[in-house]
């Protein structure tokens, strides 16, 4: 079992190799870090950033299938797509986005969901 730290370190890593920082390739990095891999980028995508606002989430759907054998472990990316649609949706509403609740102060809670095994 890998260490949180260790699986930060590696959600960088790409499942051909070409990522960073040890340029670790498919079953060399560790299941939870392909894991975060997926799942941090869906974040990124679909949130808003300091360079630009959030993405739609059909945006960030084609962005992960695409890296699906190359920034991406297959099989995670897989198991990402069988989580309903919904689930995924909840996360990248407009009105979840800190650009869009200028008027509120607090943020809304969002829903917890367990990934499928894999």
């Amino acid at each position: 079992m890998s260490s949180v730290a260790e699986l930060i370190q590696a959600h960088h890593e790409h499942w051909d190799g070409k990522g960073y920082p040890e340029g670790l390739k498919g079953e060399m990095i560790p299941k939870g870090a392909r894991i975060i891999a997926v799942v941090n980028a869906f974040d990124s995508i679909s949130s808003d950033q300091p360079y630009r606002a959030a993405r739609s989430f059909e945006y960030a759907v084609r962005e992960i299938t695409e890296g699906s054998g190359t920034q991406f472990d297959p099989q995670v990316v897989e198991a990402f797509l069988r989580v309903p649609q919904s689930t995924w949706r909840d996360q990248c509403k407009p009105e979840m986005s800190p650009a869009f609740r200028k008027e509120e102060s607090h943020e809304q809670p969002r829903e917890h969901f367990i990934f499928p095994a894999i």
